[in-house]
């Protein structure tokens, strides 16, 4: 894993996939997942005051970020997963799951 790069507006994780296989790079809780080349680096991007949201898991032939605030994955200068719609911001801790996705709708 590179050295994380922040600015006073941005946060950036670079995240590089040393192995000479393929992996599976998912972002959660969005349920997201992106083949990751031998060697590629994707860079996860969120807003400064992200403090301790990121959670990273590696395994073999997967990489997991898990974010507790809305990012944006990039491989290189194309974001990944931007035609897929707005990115909603978790639910709440104990809020049903179902009646969250629900109520984010109609805005």
């Amino acid at each position: 894993m590179e050295t994380p790069q922040q600015t006073s507006e941005s946060f950036a994780l670079p995240i590089t996939n040393h192995s000479a296989n393929e992996v599976v790079f998912f972002l959660e809780p969005w349920g997201e997942y992106y083949p990751m080349p031998p060697h590629a680096t994707f860079t996860v991007r969120a807003p400064a005051s992200i403090g301790n949201a990121l959670s990273l898991e590696f395994a073999s032939g997967s990489i997991t970020v898990w974010s507790s605030v809305s990012v944006q994955l990039f491989a290189g200068d194309s974001e990944l997963g931007a035609g897929f719609g707005p990115r909603l911001t978790p639910p709440a801790e104990g809020m049903d799951f179902i009646k969250y996705l629900f109520s984010q709708r109609d805005e």
